[in-house]
């Protein structure tokens, strides 16, 4: 063996201990108990921590944690019965679920937080597997073939509950290219969710200021509420319609209004306009809204804009 060879293979297995060491012997930034429960690694920054529980809302957080804990123990009774592959007991999961008379839309809520948790703790994701994803997309497709006839008739589909909109908000995160571009869309998806609007209500038809959409001075921020002077699409008459703050803050639209106001520039005729001035437009809404339903696992063919519908 070369002087060059023998110094190179010293490195890798130096390296390779090095790596083995780290692994052995420096914990995790955060991970999920059995239970269900976030913990940090001793000595972790108080900030740090609030940072990583501010992820999501403390609701979104529930259930998520609540995911995680139902896998687990799915995972642990399996491996006790001699099964090993995490992929393996993730296949079983999910016809466990199935089994278990699981809405779609739940399964797809419950795999949500499972994957959550998972990329939380950097381990590897076992519910984007080819099969589970194909399987969705088969289930999709015929709750789209028995809903032919219904939606035929004007009826277009689920809409969303808070739950999904909590993972479409986070999904916007990942399919707008900045932290802005994810503040103007959440806002806008909330105000849609809880108030009474259309799409063509709130947003421009154009991306020239051509009067339509909601106008930034038909906006008023109040304690508990934000007031929207719209006008009607279909009858041209104007009202003020008042949403209420909600207790969840992550979902809140006031609270995601206030944060698109922190970055949002001056100027603009429209109250929704991305950062070079430009109004968000019909076409752009629907456009990321289906990027960010697909993002969380819903079906962007059943649920589109007037799926952001709040009922109570």
């Amino acid at each position: 063996m070369s002087c060059s060879e023998a110094s190179t293979s010293s490195y890798i297995r130096s390296s390779r201990e090095c790596e083995e060491e780290e692994i052995g012997t420096h914990p995790d930034f955060v991970t999920i108990s059995d239970e269900g429960t976030l913990d940090f690694r001793p000595g972790c920054n108080q900030t740090a921590q609030d940072l990583v529980n501010s992820i999501l809302s403390p609701r979104t957080w529930e259930k998520y944690l609540a995911s995680w804990k139902s896998w687990i123990q799915f995972q642990k009774a399996a491996r006790q019965r001699g099964w090993c592959r995490a992929e393996k007991i993730m296949v079983d999961f999910f016809e466990h679920l199935i089994a278990s008379g699981y809405s779609r839309g739940k399964v797809v809520g419950t795999l949500a937080g499972i994957s959550f948790c998972l990329q939380i703790m950097e381990k590897k994701d076992v519910t984007k597997q080819f099969i589970i994803q194909q399987m969705l997309t088969s289930w999709r497709n015929k709750e789209m073939e028995d809903n032919v006839e219904t939606e035929s008739n004007g009826d277009y589909g689920e809409l969303l509950t808070p739950e999904m909109l909590a993972s479409v908000l986070y999904a916007t995160k990942k399919v707008c290219f900045d932290s802005n571009e994810s503040r103007l869309f959440a806002a806008a998806f909330t105000l849609a969710f809880y108030g009474p609007f259309d799409m063509e209500e709130l947003v421009a038809r154009t991306k020239d200021e051509d009067g339509t959409g909601l106008a930034f001075k038909d906006v008023i921020m109040e304690r508990n509420s934000v007031f929207c002077k719209m006008q009607k699409v279909r009858s041209n008459k104007s009202q003020w319609v008042e949403v209420k703050k909600r207790d969840d803050k992550f979902l809140c639209p006031m609270n995601r209004i206030r944060k698109f106001l922190e970055v949002r520039p001056e100027g603009g005729r429209n109250f929704f306009i991305h950062e070079n001035g430009t109004p968000l437009t019909q076409f752009q809404f629907s456009r990321v809204l289906s990027f960010a339903l697909e993002e969380a696992g819903l079906d962007s063919r059943r649920f589109g804009p007037h799926a952001l519908c709040y009922k109570t």
